[in-house]
């Protein structure tokens, strides 16, 4: 037996080193990938046979409506992971941001054809998966074996904590596993032929789709999902990082219908790669990329005429109508509808009416985003004023800002904040005021001494890194409320 860890050996090298010409691969796996075939497609090309086995229901028609119909002009990509898998999995979009795809689809169909039958589990019964070389009178197994993608043969990787094959070349092992693998392979009970199925998938890919399509289908789904996570994670935070993200949406939405519109009337137009700006995007970024006319750096510009525009902007008509709804509710929300600040407001008051050491009426708050801090300032530096104490705001998106007549950098807003561990005494002796509540992002976590406060309240924050550091910086003296 030999231990393949994927790490220091690869699946994918031993397959290479093992398979001869004539040789016979038999794989049980729950997923295939064209990628896994272009790693190894010179040794495929020399087999006699692939008969591979999807160890769960994948590619059969669904017993009440046939799922798998489709035009064949339409690029269908399967709901379902297994199936989706064929164009990539998850871990391989590296593979597919090359957008290879395409010529990669037709050798591998062209293969398949040749050399390779697909069978499907079409029960619910569970099956073991592995992988068998049958060399004539030598055998060779590897077991477990997830699925037969890049990842699974080592050559991308995935989110597993290990994935470790072993080989077995002992006759005693070989001749269980393949024995195995022909009583399931030989039981239509069992196992429904998908060949065909499979073929077909893969020639729509190289059929009617050009990479460009196809890379647009990418595009979208990354954006869709970081969307989707920034647009949640900012209604989690305040009603005005929403309202602010709606807008830009909306811009977004109306500059493509507008651009759409223009290319019918002069016939040019191009959308840009935004794969390198979206790549550095994090959900608690405040701005949204908005399209123009000036976009630059992109790899790759893909031509209108080459995408198929009524869908898509009636796609986009239908999505500004539901953002323009959404806003027109959004407006009649004002700071009095917001129980969530009116909850914090009380919060504030209480603390400094109830300080818990005494005289010590400073509080830290933390948001995720920009436009909560200013939003928050907007809202609370006035009813600090009533009880005649100062706020502060500090974001890494603009200027430091404060309810102080005079304007102050990062630091110096810090001290005024936390005068007794900062020694304001020394930095900044001819400031009398002090700034008692300090609204800020995660630009302030680290390497600060702020021990005056003894109160930090997190508005929004997931507990991390960043806020773990800034509540260690007031721990001595701290109350932390969520």
């Amino acid at each position: 037996m030999k231990i393949i860890d994927n790490i220091n050996a690869l699946l994918g090298d031993d397959l290479k080193a093992s398979l001869n010409s004539k040789d016979k691969l038999k794989i049980a796996a729950s997923c295939f990938s064209i990628y896994a075939y272009e790693a190894l497609k010179s040794e495929l090309s020399k087999v006699e046979s692939l008969e591979f086995i999807f160890t769960a229901p994948t590619f059969v028609p669904n017993e009440v409506t046939d799922k798998l119909q489709k035009e064949h002009r339409e690029f269908f990509i399967p709901k379902m992971d297994r199936e989706r898998s064929l164009y990539g999995s998850e871990f391989e979009i590296q593979l597919r941001n090359k957008l290879t795809q395409r010529a990669i689809a037709r050798e591998c169909a062209e293969w398949m054809q040749r050399k390779a039958t697909f069978r499907s589990n079409k029960t619910k019964a569970p099956m073991q998966q592995f992988a068998c070389v049958q060399q004539g009178q030598q055998e060779i197994a590897y077991m477990p074996l997830h699925g037969f993608t890049a990842v699974d043969l080592g050559y991308q990787r995935g989110d597993a904590v290990s994935n470790i094959v072993n080989r077995f070349d002992e006759p005693a092992f070989t001749t269980t596993y393949l024995q195995l693998f022909e009583h399931i392979w030989n039981d239509p009970e069992k196992l429904e032929d998908v060949t065909a199925v499979i073929c077909g998938h893969i020639a729509s890919v190289y059929q009617e789709n050009s990479p460009e399509r196809i890379y647009f289908l990418m595009l979208y789904n990354i954006f869709s999902e970081f969307l989707t996570t920034n647009l949640l994670k900012r209604l989690e935070s305040s009603v005005e990082a929403f309202r602010l993200t709606l807008g830009s949406l909306h811009e977004n939405n109306v500059q493509m219908l507008s651009r759409i519109q223009a290319f019918r009337q002069s016939g040019g137009g191009t959308v840009t790669d935004w794969t390198e700006r979206l790549e550095t995007l994090e959900a608690e970024d405040d701005e949204l990329p908005i399209l123009g006319e000036d976009e630059i750096g992109g790899k790759v510009k893909i031509s209108l005429a080459d995408m198929d525009l009524p869908s898509w902007e009636n796609d986009l008509s239908g999505d500004l109508a539901i953002i323009d709804a959404l806003l027109t509710s959004m407006d009649k929300i004002k700071a009095e509808d917001d129980a969530k600040l009116q909850h914090l407001q009380k919060l504030i008051l209480d603390k400094i009416d109830n300080p818990i050491n005494d005289g010590n009426k400073k509080i830290l708050l933390f948001t995720a985003f920009a436009d909560t801090a200013n939003y928050l300032y907007n809202n609370l530096a006035e009813l600090l004023k009533t009880k005649g104490l100062h706020t502060g705001k500090v974001t890494g998106k603009d200027a430091p800002k404060s309810t102080l007549k005079k304007g102050y950098d990062f630091q110096s807003l810090l001290t005024l904040f936390s005068p007794i561990a900062k020694e304001k005494a020394l930095v900044l002796p001819d400031e009398p005021g002090e700034i008692d509540l300090l609204i800020g992002t995660d630009c302030i976590s680290e390497g600060q001494n702020l021990q005056d406060c003894d109160y930090l309240v997190n508005y929004d924050i997931h507990w991390n890194l960043s806020l773990r550091s800034a509540v260690c910086s007031i721990h001595k003296r701290m109350k932390v409320a969520t």
